[in-house]
């Protein structure tokens, strides 16, 4: 058994589970130390392979630039998370579940943070849904661009305009593609058409910027179905992050990277 499993914050044995907010307040004597801004913790025993692929690869990808603009991040791996509705003003409780949830229920992942540190919780056992890394990469995704002062969304937004001048079809991601869809859909209401691109543009470059710190972890495969953003458009978006969120070296973006850089 691992460091991460020798302590267990107080309330994890509850049948019903700890809310994730309660969590982050019992849980630092449990962390542990990636590097200097990163620390884990797995509720559950982790071994050596797992360890490698669920925290070092996706914490060691990343581009130094995002952990000063989300500093002290912590990772924290749960079996599941169910969401509880308690009032329309409090919103929804996250919970932290051993078992699997019903599905309206059932969340993967959730976002707690304090003044000083950011912790993102994911649900492991979700992978017959969506991989781990997406879900970790998808919720820092946002806590990058909140961070970001708007500069990196001026620039995305102008590469969203010039695309969307020259029609082109289709997005990175399916909830980006629903987007562009609604705000396709709209001619005469101005008011409307605005509030559907703002929409439109918050959510690619959202799923676009978890894709390109996915692709910086992995060999990741895009769906080359009829919804997909052609690959010339996408390859100009990447490029832009990449200037703005330089990889750590000796990581690569594109297979030709590797070549010059060998």
């Amino acid at each position: 058994m691992s460091n991460a499993q020798a302590l267990t914050p107080a309330g994890l044995d509850d049948a019903r589970g700890i809310p994730t907010k309660e969590f982050v307040a019992s849980c630092r004597e449990v962390l542990i130390p990636v590097n200097e801004h990163v620390s884990y913790f797995s509720v559950e025993p982790l071994d050596e392979k797992e360890r490698q692929r669920l925290v070092f690869d996706p914490i060691g990808a990343l581009p130094p630039k995002v952990l000063g603009l989300v500093p002290n991040l912590r990772l924290v791996l749960v079996p599941f998370l169910a969401t509880e509705a308690i009032s329309e003003k409090s919103g929804a409780t996250v919970r932290i579940s051993f078992s699997e949830p019903p599905g309206n229920k059932r969340w993967f992942s959730d976002y707690q943070k304090t003044e000083t540190e950011h912790f993102i919780f994911v649900a492991i056992r979700s992978d017959d849904y969506f991989d781990s890394h997406v879900l970790f990469y998808q919720a820092l995704a946002s806590r990058i661009i909140e961070h970001a002062d708007g500069q990196l969304s001026e620039m995305f937004n102008l590469l969203l305009d010039t695309e969307l001048k020259k029609n082109a079809h289709g997005e990175v991601n399916e909830f980006a593609w629903l987007c562009k869809k609604d705000l396709l859909a709209l001619a005469a209401d101005a008011e409307e058409r605005q509030r559907c691109l703002d929409a439109y543009r918050d959510a690619a470059l959202a799923d676009t910027l978890a894709l390109y710190l996915h692709g910086l972890c992995c060999d990741i495969d895009l769906d080359n179905g009829p919804k997909q953003l052609a690959s010339r458009y996408i390859r100009l978006r990447l490029h832009l992050l990449k200037d703005f969120l330089p990889p750590p070296r000796g990581v690569a973006l594109f297979p030709d990277e590797l070549a010059t850089s060998g």
